[in-house]
């Protein structure tokens, strides 16, 4: 199927930019996800020339919610294997330091 292979293609490289933009920025942002479902919606959109519309949508909406689970997945690997367990103790021990002072 042309749709499966147009939304497996498209969310792959939806999940590789928002990984890359979540590494440069260090932040999650939340409208980029909107972006990659425009993507993989396009891309099937275009490639299911044959089947019905509501399959075309469910193909889509799939492959939008698998592209996004496998790029948080991706940066998950890429923390765990390239940034050191001091680095990130210290990172959990700034916000919850800022967490409980907040609350007094």
């Amino acid at each position: 199927m042309p749709a499966v292979l147009a939304a497996c293609v498209s969310g792959g490289a939806g999940a590789i930019i928002w990984c890359v933009i979540v590494i440069v920025t260090h932040y999650e942002i939340g409208w980029i996800a909107w972006g990659v479902g425009a993507l993989v919606g396009a891309s099937v959109r275009f490639a299911a020339k044959e089947i019905e519309e509501s399959t075309a949508g469910v193909i889509a909406a799939i492959g939008s919610a698998v592209s996004i689970m496998a790029g948080k997945l991706l940066l998950a690997v890429l923390i765990v294997q390239f940034v050191p367990v001091e680095e990130i103790d210290a990172e959990l021990d700034r916000k919850s330091t800022r967490l409980n002072s907040s609350h007094t």
